[in-house]
């Protein structure tokens, strides 16, 4: 969703987007858009301005407009709207762009949760926690990234352990975690992450034409399933140990295999029923048999599982 469209300062005197960097406002834009994507954990910007040193590089007569500041990837920034700040992030890519007429540069962005969405957790803090919420846990990853964790509803029991993983991002680590409680993470835009769920009351009304400048859409029966099937592995609570050890120091090689020792008692039930969870969920709106399944990317319980399994149901 665009949170802004393009601007047309022509028709429209006030400049109520600012940018700032370093100290340094700017509000002489061509097109603001800011958006806010549930796919996606980071709010974005994209920015068209007159590049004011490079201009003055290219045509010494220009004015300049931003001061000799050179704006380049990495600088944080905070964009406000009428005063108020919408979004605090840091800039991604810089795209300058000089011709005959004209000499404009736009830069694209995302908040600080980018960071979560690029970078492994702490290397060297710890990789495994006990005992531990949805909250606890996703506050000690995030806290070296300076990004503060918010909850707005009930996040369950605490985890039996939680572990990070080789190679997978601070967001991910955490996502895993999250799914198993049918939560969301989300951004506030401002360097928060909140846990939070689908609001149960109406937002505000939206009409076409009216407070809707343009509308588009996109059906697809692409990623909709019949069954979704949510497998994994709890913790072993241990069995029988044999009676005697298959190996010791005087074991020698047999020329036939042993036949079976009698024991007297039925073949006890799988070792899978003790370790193997579950959860199913059917899409009443998928007609033929078109099943998915994922594991659980944790130590779950058949609750877990289940809860996963409605999440893959009503997000797909």
């Amino acid at each position: 969703m665009s949170f802004l469209g393009p601007l047309d300062f022509a028709s429209v005197p006030t400049r109520r987007t600012s940018l700032e960097i370093d100290g340094l406002i700017l509000n002489q834009f061509t097109s603001v858009e800011l958006v806010r994507d549930l796919s996606e954990l980071a709010n974005s910007f994209r920015l068209s301005l007159r590049d004011g040193p490079r201009s003055l590089a290219t045509w010494p007569y220009t004015t300049p407009e931003t001061d000799g500041l050179q704006l380049d990837w990495g600088k944080k920034c905070t964009i406000r709207f009428d005063g108020e700040p919408v979004l605090i992030g840091y800039v991604d890519d810089v795209y300058p762009t000089a011709g005959e007429g004209a000499s404009v540069v736009v830069i694209t962005g995302r908040c600080q949760l980018g960071d979560l969405v690029d970078c492994a957790p702490d290397p060297r803090g710890k990789h495994e926690y006990r005992k531990i919420t949805l909250t606890q846990f996703a506050e000690k990853l995030c806290k070296p990234f300076g990004v503060k964790v918010r909850a707005d509803v009930d996040v369950g029991e605490p985890f039996d352990k939680c572990v990070v993983e080789a190679g997978e991002t601070v967001i991910s680590a955490i996502e895993k975690y999250a799914r198993q409680r049918a939560v969301l993470l989300t951004s506030d835009g401002l360097g928060t992450l909140v846990i939070t769920r689908s609001g149960k009351e109406r937002g505000n009304d939206l009409s076409f034409p009216g407070n809707i400048l343009r509308s588009d859409g996109s059906f697809s029966a692409r990623e909709r399933f019949s069954d979704y099937f949510v497998k994994g592995q709890a913790e072993k609570n241990g069995g029988k140990r044999a009676k005697k050890p298959a190996l010791d120091a005087k074991a020698e090689p047999l020329d036939t295999a042993p036949e079976p020792e009698a024991s007297g008692e039925e073949d006890p039930a799988p070792e899978a029923s003790g370790t193997l969870v579950m959860g199913h969920a059917k899409d009443p709106e998928v007609k033929r048999w078109r099943p998915t399944v994922a594991m659980t990317r944790t130590q779950a319980k058949n609750a877990d599982a289940q809860k996963q399994a409605d999440w893959m149901m009503r997000t797909r």
